[in-house]
């Protein structure tokens, strides 16, 4: 657990469900230079996405506090049989990556962000590409890798995205995952320097994509 204190004024109970509200501010006649009231909102929504729950405790004359939880590394669970220790030593190099995973299907969007988070990765998970920018520019990061279904809503594909967002932040290893087996998707990946994956998806072909573009210290954050 990780806990922020602070000695102020306290936050009034009936302010405690809006203060993560974007542009919320309990004082409504602080100084426009003190702030917008987005960092708060912008907490909230990152410990959301990355499923660490955000607990907030005040009072009126004494302070706040805000604490997060995290969770436990997967190097603190009991070892593996020895015939899986490759991939357990895989998984343990992607442990604090992050991994923006670009997927319309709801059902299919939540399996693969279960799964990568199994393998200690923290997910960004999104519906497209407006909501993919607008996260990495409200949490001011770039992913370690990018994994995104060819065929999206409304027309968009995967390629373009991923064209589009290593174009603003650098060439940031990339996966395009699709039922799509055709011979000239497979040249456009080549293309654009994406691994190709097809459904349905092999978790062993995606873990070993991961350790390649991240394990083996291609890591975009250092």
């Amino acid at each position: 657990r990780v806990e922020v204190w602070d000695t102020g004024p306290g936050i009034p109970d009936d302010h405690q469900d809006r203060i993560f509200d974007e542009f919320h501010r309990v004082n409504a006649s602080v100084n426009p230079a003190d702030g917008m009231g987005l960092g708060l909102a912008i907490v909230e929504r990152a410990c959301r996405l990355l499923e660490h729950p955000l607990q907030l405790q005040s009072e009126i004359g004494r302070g706040t506090r805000f604490s997060v939880e995290l969770k436990r590394s997967v190097e603190d669970t009991a070892p593996e049989p020895q015939d899986d220790q490759p991939a357990e030593n895989a998984q343990a190099n992607l442990l604090n990556s992050i991994v923006l995973l670009v997927e319309n299907n709801e059902d299919l969007r939540a399996a693969l962000t279960l799964n990568l988070e199994n393998w200690g990765v923290s997910v960004l998970p999104c519906h497209d590409q407006a909501e993919a920018e607008e996260l990495l520019a409200e949490l001011d990061i770039a992913p370690d890798a990018i994994v995104a279904d060819y065929q999206l809503d409304d027309g968009a594909l995967g390629t373009d995205v991923i064209a589009q967002l290593r174009a603003r932040l650098g060439p940031i290893p990339s996966c395009i995952i699709t039922a799509d087996r055709t011979t000239s998707l497979g040249e456009l990946c080549k293309g654009v320097g994406a691994e190709l994956i097809h459904k349905p998806i092999d978790p062993d072909l995606l873990l070993q994509f991961l350790e390649q573009a991240i394990g083996n210290g291609q890591s975009t954050q250092g």
